[in-house]
């Protein structure tokens, strides 16, 4: 089994905790670790003395991609430890907005210092970790994408223009020959998401999916429609994969999707110790 801390995210269950608006995961597997994501500044911090999690030691920091309430603690994470390999796709100094009252564009691509970027390792190609975990592009486009991904943009060639999430990336962990995914917004679409890994390795069962849906603007406060949940929902209902899912999801999309998939979905939130 594939051992799990919840270290940010929007919500949680015990005041003792700090969330905020974000996403981080501690993660041992292997007798390894690593950790996907630093939410939106130093929390994450706070919340691992809490879980027992000794940031210092940790081999690995995996960054999904370059959105700020994924990368806010990086200085924060550098300043504790100063061994951890660390990557992304894309270039750290690309530039990404959301766009406000359809007029501004508001800029949420990562924020650290420059010494902090140079210990950044910016891939451009799928790349192996280590003999059991895998950081990979999304390659599968046949499913729909989160239609919420519309409110955001990047800078390419000087212009603003809708994101591509060519910068998003896909944490695959092997665990007795069975995958587990992890993907902390899905902007590509978790569907797309899974038959991309199901690409990669042909031979293996999924067994889980963890991360974001994108489901939900948290600025708009917009969800997706019944529809777009309905035929996201149709695909679960066919396989065994199990979901476990906050953040980017919204309480809304989450609550309809729960009545259609039962216990095949799962709500994640800062504090949450998981086995998968």
């Amino acid at each position: 089994m594939i051992k799990v801390k919840i270290l940010v995210e929007n919500t949680k269950a015990d005041k003792a905790f700090k969330a905020k608006h974000g996403l981080s995961f501690y993660i041992e597997y292997n007798g390894k670790s690593l950790i996907l994501d630093l939410g939106a500044d130093d929390k994450f911090l706070y919340n691992s003395t809490l879980m027992n999690v000794d940031v210092s030691s940790v081999e690995m920091l995996i960054l999904s991609h370059n959105h700020v309430d994924h990368t806010g603690g990086l200085d924060a994470f550098c300043k504790v430890n100063q061994n951890a390999e660390i990557y992304m796709f894309g270039n750290v100094n690309d530039m990404y907005y959301t766009k406000i009252a359809k007029v501004f564009n508001y800029p949420i691509s990562l924020k650290c210092s420059q010494i902090t970027k140079e210990r950044i390792t910016s891939l451009t190609g799928d790349h192996q970790l280590n003999d059991c975990a895998y950081f990979i592009r999304n390659s599968v486009n046949e499913f729909p994408k989160p239609s919420l991904n519309k409110a955001l943009y990047m800078r390419n060639d000087g212009n603003i223009k809708p994101d591509t999430f060519q910068h998003e990336g896909i944490l695959v962990l092997i665990d007795n020959n069975e995958l587990i995914i992890f993907n902390s917004c899905s902007h590509n679409g978790v569907i797309n998401s899974i038959e991309t890994v199901k690409e990669h390795f042909p031979d293996k069962k999924v067994r889980a999916y963890i991360g974001g849906f994108h489901f939900c603007n948290p600025i708009s406060k917009q969800h997706a429609t019944d529809e777009e949940l309905r035929d996201f929902s149709n695909y679960f209902l066919e396989n065994e994969i199990k979901l476990f899912t906050g953040h980017c999801t919204g309480e809304y999309s989450f609550n309809y999707l729960k009545t259609i998939l039962g216990n095949k979905l799962n709500q994640i939130y800062t504090g949450l110790e998981l086995e998968v």
